[in-house]
């Protein structure tokens, strides 16, 4: 009967050694495959300094990097640059960089400046023609 029982024994601990082995070899920890990629100049954004991003009401990203604003549709970027015409005045705002979006327009605004995308045109507006308080 203590023959039995010693085997039963060793039979245990021969099957919780194999249950320790088969753990710490299975891959528990983070996987290599990530459920994004990262994106970057080599891929063809404006920037490797991100300064905003924000999903537009499609589904695309505006990504706003070094004075262009990149809008990525899964595959390929768009690219709208900065320059003085694009800029709309705006005496009252002396605050930081900010970027909105509604169903028609991205906007940015950052010292004293805004601009504006219209994202169904796909084109930089020059003026908006509304006068509204920027807070």
């Amino acid at each position: 009967m203590e023959n039995i029982t010693m085997k039963l024994s060793t039979i245990k601990v021969i099957r919780l050694l194999l249950f320790i082995v088969l753990l710490l070899n299975s891959p528990l920890h983070a996987q290599d495959h990530y459920a994004f990629t990262p994106i970057d100049c080599s891929d063809g954004l404006s920037g490797n300094r991100v300064r905003n991003i924000i999903q537009l009401r499609d589904g695309r990203i505006a990504i706003n990097a070094n004075e262009i604003v990149s809008i990525y549709d899964g595959t390929s970027f768009q690219y709208f640059h900065y320059n003085k015409s694009n800029i709309i005045p705006l005496n009252d705002y002396g605050g930081h960089h900010r970027i909105y979006v509604n169903e028609d327009y991205i906007y940015i605004k950052d010292w004293y400046k805004l601009m504006a995308i219209n994202i169904n045109e796909e084109r930089f507006e020059q003026h908006l023609g509304v006068t509204c308080k920027v807070t």
